[in-house]
């Protein structure tokens, strides 16, 4: 998780930096969607992102982006595994431990560069919230906060075709939660198949959502032999393909952080 892509811009900017290359994963189609591919190509090459328009703004109409010249408007949004859910009286409060410990880095390294006349353009942090295990990626937050999110923007999507009829509306998820596996084997083959995920896919269905791209730039473990390797990359689905007998019901008591 880092702070820089609180920014949807720059969201978009690092998942095309992640492209067209094997070193950061497989990119998976799901069906034979020549939408689907004509959606990606729109949003990943920058000969065509130049012809979208930046509508994220406080004060913009909803959703994030969308283009005239190809009908099509996208929300994006972020999703982790970190954040826990705690009641303070009657209200529910979501805290993310990273996100506190980033925040804090953040506004260190602020104090610094101004003191120092130093400029940055682009700042990565990569801090410690000290949290360790389960307690630092987590399925069931994951599953969570996947759910929490997806669902308001889901809820808005009447909002969006108001605003633009007639356009394809697109889920970009940025999904920075970590790889899992399936106990008991723990093997490459047992990887927790995100994008197939009953608890996950189920929302999409019927849902007003046409293509949701779903970058997971995080999904990696940790080899002896090759250090870190990149598991998943990008999975682009057409909604209308989507086959719920295809869906995957979890043991979710047996999937399993990767990286521990």
């Amino acid at each position: 998780m880092n702070l820089y892509l609180d920014n949807e811009t720059n969201i978009i900017e690092d998942f095309q930096e992640r492209q067209n290359t094997n070193y950061y994963g497989e990119i998976i189609f799901l069906g034979e969607s020549q939408l689907a591919k004509k959606v990606y190509a729109k949003i990943s090459e920058i000969k065509y992102w130049c012809n979208w328009i930046n509508s994220s703004g406080k004060s913009d109409p909803p959703p994030d982006f969308y283009s005239e010249k190809y009908k099509l408007m996208m929300d994006v949004m972020r999703v982790n595994d970190n954040e826990q859910k705690f009641i303070n009286g009657k209200k529910e409060v979501f805290v993310n431990r990273e996100i506190e410990a980033e925040r804090k880095a953040s506004n260190e390294l602020e104090q610094f560069l101004k003191e120092n006349n130093i400029t940055a353009n682009k700042v990565f942090i990569n801090s410690n919230s000290g949290l360790i295990g389960d307690d630092a990626h987590n399925y069931q937050r994951y599953k969570e906060h996947f759910r929490r999110v997806v669902q308001e923007h889901i809820d808005s999507i009447p909002l969006y075709k108001t605003n633009h009829p007639g356009y394809k509306v697109i889920f970009f998820i940025n999904d920075e939660s970590d790889c899992y596996r399936i106990e008991p084997g723990m093997t490459s083959d047992d990887f927790h198949l995100f994008y197939k995920d009953k608890n996950f896919v189920e929302m999409f269905v019927e849902s007003g959502i046409d293509i949701v791209i779903w970058h997971t730039p995080e999904k990696r473990v940790l080899t002896p032999e090759f250090g870190w390797v990149q598991c998943f990359n990008t999975v682009i689905i057409d909604t209308r393909f989507l086959n719920t007998n295809d869906f995957i019901e979890y043991d979710e008591n047996k999937i399993k952080w990767c990286n521990k």
